[in-house]
């Protein structure tokens, strides 16, 4: 399995490719064999040369960050189209999927970046696997030269497409987009990064790393900040790839095969729907806190239930089958990582995947985690009040169970410290609410202290009908 990326052809690589230049097996079957020996100087000014040219662009091809060849776009014209050109100097490297790996970078660069409308290649009608290549990448034959047309008004959809949302991660953001452009896999994969609109350099961090590997990165630069969730259904949009996997810019991956091993583990096993590991948790400066973050009982296939009661999947961890997302319009009200994979769980189990593959970041700026108690809380029952109402779930019974807890929590945050009012709002809300659930709290726990601040803010009466409404009557005299 091999690392291969794309990255803008520099004068010093000349201090390697001419030594490619002067092997008779490497021009075998092109039509531009050297007539010459080809020193380090000329290679130097052959490169220099095409650099400046307006009508290319030309990049190095990198296996496991190792220069081992030259791919380009030349003669680029008016009418939208370009000239496609390969080739592997390092024939260690030949028959090993590199030239296909590089070739959908290029094209997704041709596409998105370049705007053209077409590639066309011509080929040596011998140079069989070379043909084979092409074909596979989705050039078409066109002529018995033989020349081949790629049609850029194609859908270029990856096997993987990688969400990330990130704001105000300029700490955090190039570890882990390094993290990603790092995996070693034999299929195609694109990174969709969602940057909304950070207040420090999280922006310009993330657009000089997409120039350093052209055709790897699709950017959504918000103009204005427009909030996770908003954020978060651009990103999925975007996401064009069999599968999802989903990294947030202020975590990490550690394991080179992570996304190989899951797409495997999805491949083989049909009727999971996503697929999740185990990881660690580091703080703000990335020192290890936990090892394994999983409980033994969580370390195993997860139905509906057991999403929305009683484990959650670390998105860091998950790769998903992409279809769902798009096949349902109230998708869009899915809000977060909770919803997301109870919603998913519709099609299928999430699989397990004995491996630690992510750190997960404990920092006090994270969007979630620096809010107050009682603001998660109200997120949470967010989440599953819009997979109840827009029935995105077939488990209704065990989201109005999680709503009726957090209602109970909410209720029991603002009561403990010390707002009474806003815990009776939570009655008075119209929410699902176990009354019942409710009566046993304030019998065991706290009825007297109840009793006694209704009756310091409303005086007896008041009190009385207060009492009376919320279904106590029968305790009034205690």
């Amino acid at each position: 399995m091999y690392n291969v990326l794309i990255r803008p052809l520099k004068r010093e690589d000349a201090l390697i490719s001419y030594q490619w230049r002067n092997d008779p097996d490497i021009w075998k079957f092109t039509g531009h064999r050297p007539d010459k020996i080809i020193t380090q100087e000329i290679e130097l000014d052959w490169i220099q040369r095409v650099l400046n040219e307006k009508d290319s662009c030309r990049f190095a091809i990198l296996v496991d960050n190792i220069y081992i060849g030259n791919i380009q776009i030349t003669n680029i014209t008016l009418e939208e189209e370009g000239e496609y050109h390969i080739f592997i100097g390092e024939k260690d490297y030949w028959g090993k999927g590199i030239a296909s790996l590089a070739t959908w970078q290029l094209l997704r660069y041709a596409k998105e970046r370049l705007n053209l409308k077409r590639l066309y290649l011509f080929v040596n009608p011998l140079n069989k696997p070379a043909i084979k290549v092409y074909e596979r990448c989705g050039f078409i034959k066109v002529s018995d030269k033989i020349k081949m047309v790629f049609d850029l008004s194609r859908d270029l959809r990856p096997t993987v497409s990688v969400f990330m949302i990130t704001y105000n991660h300029e700490a955090y953001i190039r570890q882990a987009v390094e993290s990603i452009l790092c995996q070693k896999t034999n299929f195609d994969f694109d990174i969709v990064i969602g940057e909304d609109c950070s207040t420090d350099s999280t922006r310009s961090i993330v657009m000089s790393i997409a120039d350093q590997y052209p055709g790897k990165f699709k950017l959504l630069l918000h103009e204005k900040n427009i909030g996770a969730m908003a954020n978060q259904m651009a990103v999925f949009s975007a996401c064009t790839g069999k599968y999802v996997a989903m990294c947030e810019g202020d975590d990490y991956w550690t394991d080179p095969l992570k996304l190989q091993k899951q797409v495997d583990h999805l491949e083989a096993n049909p009727e999971i729907v996503v697929s999740f590991t185990d990881y660690s948790i580091v703080d703000n400066k990335g020192i290890l806190i936990k090892e394994s973050k999983l409980v033994p009982e969580a370390k195993r296939h997860l139905n509906q239930e057991d999403l929305i009661i009683r484990h959650g999947i670390q998105i860091l961890t998950a790769v998903f089958r992409g279809e769902p997302l798009r096949n349902n319009p109230n998708t869009k009200y899915i809000n977060g990582d909770i919803a997301l994979f109870a919603y998913l769980a519709n099609f299928g189990e999430a699989g397990y995947l004995d491996i630690i593959s992510g750190c997960y970041r404990i920092s006090e700026r994270g969007v979630y985690s620096s809010k107050e108690d009682g603001c998660k809380i109200l997120i949470r029952r967010g989440m599953y009040m819009n997979l109840l109402n827009y029935k995105l779930t077939t488990n209704p019974i065990a989201l109005q169970q999680q709503i009726q807890n957090l209602n109970f929590g909410l209720f029991n945050h603002y009561f403990n410290n010390g707002n009474v009012l806003r815990s009776l709002n939570v009655l008075a809300s119209g929410v699902i609410f176990d009354l019942r659930h409710l009566r046993l709290f304030f019998i065991t726990r706290f009825f007297k202290r109840l009793k006694r601040k209704i009756l310091n803010i409303t005086g007896p009466r008041q009190a009385m009908k207060i009492l009376t409404f919320l279904g106590f009557i029968e305790l009034v005299s205690v």
